[in-house]
């Protein structure tokens, strides 16, 4: 098993990296938007379309490796006020909703990109979207979300009882 998490870490990173190059690249493409109707008149009317559907894209590839660093914004405002062990048992059930809602939506967000696919459907913008490409960014952030949901769920669920965890010994 650790062999496969070894190998869920290394495509979490992958993951990291094409979103860290895609915003350079939408950065890039901005700024020369920027320059070119400053300087020149006239843009990339295509930029604004492509910086949208990029910026799903970078969030579909860093849901979970944010997750997975405990780098998402969490209020544990009511789990810090009660007993360390009702704290567990709190997280343990978050973490099952998180897998749960994950693996649903998913599934939908899976489905929606199989429809629009056989339906060959196309997003009118400046540029043409396939409609499945957005659809396919959510399945995969669902996708990638339930497989580390239920890492946290296995973590927290085997943690010991200990008093005083702090947020970091829960992930």
């Amino acid at each position: 098993m650790r062999a496969f998490w070894r190998v869920w870490d290394g495509v979490l990173d992958a993951c990291g990296v094409v979103a860290a190059v895609l915003t350079v690249l939408l950065t890039v493409g901005v700024c020369a938007d920027i320059i070119l109707r400053t300087a020149a008149g006239g843009g990339l009317p295509w930029v604004f379309d492509l910086v949208e559907y990029g910026m799903l894209f970078i969030t579909a590839l860093m849901a979970a490796y944010v997750l997975r660093g405990n780098r998402h914004v969490e209020v544990d405002l009511l789990i810090s006020l009660v007993p360390a062990g009702l704290q567990r048992s709190m997280r343990v059930a978050g973490a099952a909703l998180c897998l749960l809602f994950s693996l649903v939506l998913a599934i939908a967000a899976g489905e929606a990109a199989r429809r629009s696919w056989v339906d060959d459907s196309v997003i009118f913008r400046y540029v043409l979207i396939p409609e499945w490409l957005p659809f396919a960014a959510v399945a995969l952030m669902f996708a990638l979300l339930s497989v580390e949901c239920a890492r946290q769920l296995a973590r927290r669920w085997t943690e010991r009882r200990t008093a005083g965890m702090s947020r970091s010994d829960l992930f």
